[in-house]
């Protein structure tokens, strides 16, 4: 008899995948309930457009192993354009659907997964952005548009919302971080216009 629901024990007898290689970008997450961490680390194909590998690292419990397993099922083999945000709600309603409901006192284990898989994102943008050599600052770190292209790509297909400039450029399709930036610029065209 396992000590865990029956979803949890599950995903902790699913294999894991092996250790990332050194080339990974790493984010880092904790919980100051339990004192817990949990560490994503993604790998991007050759064209940098997919994530070809995920790993997780934990010393937490067998709730935040599982959302581990979860969110690396979600993310890997998939194209950046696809992941469209990485928003928290559906990140949880992902591990939800897939392990059920946390006692309250163990949702801080799913929170602390997410956390780590968002910061290997914020990492990669931070990575990419001080790489990006360009006469225009770069908005979208994912799939590299700057801010000319972006512009360019409103004033050609006269985008009036984040979905067809995302459609026309791909720009924040990838992790989502930029979309606030890209809804700014469209607005500001529109006053201008």
């Amino acid at each position: 008899m396992s000590v865990y629901p029956e979803k949890i024990a599950e995903k902790l007898r699913s294999p894991r995948p092996g250790p990332v290689s050194e080339n990974a970008i790493c984010g880092r997450a904790a919980s100051f309930v339990c004192g817990c961490f949990a560490e994503a680390c993604i790998e991007l194909g050759a064209d940098g457009q997919v994530v070809e590998c995920i790993g997780f690292a934990t010393n937490g419990c067998g709730f935040m192993t599982a959302s581990c397993g979860v969110l690396g099922s979600r993310v890997e083999g998939r194209d950046l354009a696809d992941l469209n945000g990485l928003s928290d709600a559906e990140l949880a309603a992902r591990i939800e659907d897939e392990l059920g409901e946390f006692p309250p006192e163990r949702r801080q284990c799913a929170t602390v997964a997410i956390e780590a898989l968002k910061a290997a994102f914020a990492n990669l943008r931070k990575a990419r952005a001080s790489e990006f050599v360009g006469d225009s600052p770069l908005v979208c770190t994912c799939f590299g548009v700057a801010e000319d292209d972006l512009l360019a790509a409103i004033q050609r297909t006269q985008a009036g919302e984040f979905r067809d400039l995302a459609e026309a450029t791909r720009a924040g399709r990838g992790c989502g971080a930029c979309r606030m930036l890209i809804d700014e610029l469209i607005d500001t065209t529109k006053m201008q216009g």
